[in-house]
């Protein structure tokens, strides 16, 4: 979480989503967190709730690249996703039915993100968005899958809106 800029320290996010090619109607939880944030070797460590044993399992390999800790994962269209903490900034993906990880976008229009509180991933459109401020304007960022680009979907002047 951030607080004026300051770095607080985080609770792993959990995801949830839906398993759309298992019949259509298996849950999962996922618990995809940094593990030297809990005092563990600097990984990051995946965890999936499985409802038929009622018991979780660690996931081996895990995503491979560490995610933002305060960033809640989205979900869209069977996977879910996170962005990363890399040096450039990726969107990693969990996908539920083979419950493996992709870097789906090597190319995001927005490489480094200075603030971590500024940006969202979220679905709009029936597409994965982020959106990010730069003061005094708000990018939303759709990403095509079938072609794998990001394309600027608004760009919105935040001086014009402040009054709202």
């Amino acid at each position: 979480r951030c607080n004026e800029g300051r770095w607080l320290p985080t609770t792993a996010r959990l995801g949830f989503g839906k398993d759309k090619f298992n019949k259509g109607t298996t849950y999962k939880p996922v618990w995809l967190y940094n593990s030297s944030e809990f005092g563990l070797d600097n990984v990051t460590t995946c965890e999936v709730f499985d409802f038929s044993t009622n018991a979780r399992r660690q996931l081996v390999p895990a995503s491979p690249c560490r995610i933002l800790a305060y960033q809640r994962p989205v979900y869209f269209d069977g996977s879910l996703y996170w962005l990363t903490e890399c040096q450039e900034t990726k969107v990693v993906s969990f996908h539920l039915y083979s419950e493996t990880f992709q870097v789906i976008s090597n190319k995001a229009p927005f490489p480094h993100l200075p603030d971590h509180c500024n940006v969202t991933m979220c679905v709009l459109d029936n597409r994965l968005c982020v959106s990010q401020i730069f003061w005094p304007t708000q990018v939303i960022w759709s990403f095509d899958s079938s072609s794998g680009c990001w394309t600027e979907m608004c760009s919105i002047d935040l001086t014009e809106t402040v009054s709202w």
